[in-house]
């Protein structure tokens, strides 16, 4: 069984990440701020921890291991966020209908396999990686590897122009959005992209 997040979930956990962040980078301005001696000679001086906590830490020796379990609660928790979020935007599948009946799903592979495979049979391309990114609204990613010598605005235009519109038919998706990665192989099989 799999969870469905909506838009604002996601807008929800970039707000909070925002905020988090905005309230981190003042911290760490103001704190090199106070240590440079802007904010007063006393500032730079003044030790971080308050002299009444430290005595307050000394005194009671639960203090230190419970900021360190309570620093590792919060390790946990972020690490157990980033297990959950979408790894690289990698799209597994996506709605071709919705309606009353209910939601039809296509296998993002299915569509992948069969833009490559056609990306590959164009005259001057080497080699072809597709995938698909953003579930609600799809749009494809093709990276193309074309041979030396070949035709490279003839390879992008034929990946853009049939094949995209074969893509569109196939899934029933007129809006269906592309962007093509052009790569010319150099030596030692490296590739270098142009976009």
């Amino acid at each position: 069984m799999s969870t469905r997040r909506g838009p604002s979930a996601g807008r929800g956990e970039r707000v909070l990440l925002l905020v988090l962040g905005l309230l981190l980078v003042a911290a760490g301005v103001v704190a090199l701020l106070a240590g440079a001696g802007v904010l007063g000679g006393d500032a730079s001086r003044r030790a971080v921890l308050d002299p009444a906590l430290r005595r307050f830490a000394a005194r009671e020796g639960w203090f230190w291991p419970a900021v360190g379990v309570g620093c590792g609660l919060v390790a946990l928790l972020a690490l157990g966020w980033l297990a959950r979020r979408p790894r690289g935007g990698r799209v597994r599948g996506f709605a071709l209908v919705a309606d009353e009946l209910g939601v039809v799903q296509m296998p993002a592979d299915a569509l992948t396999d069969a833009v490559s495979a056609d990306v590959a049979a164009v005259g001057g391309a080497a080699d072809c990686r597709t995938r698909v990114r953003d579930r609600r609204d799809p749009a494809l990613a093709i990276a193309v590897t074309v041979r030396r010598g070949a035709d490279v605005p003839g390879v992008a235009a034929a990946s853009v122009g049939p094949v995209l519109d074969r893509a569109r038919v196939a899934v029933g998706r007129s809006d269906l959005r592309c962007e093509v990665d052009i790569g010319a192989p150099r030596r030692r099989g490296r590739v270098s992209r142009v976009r």
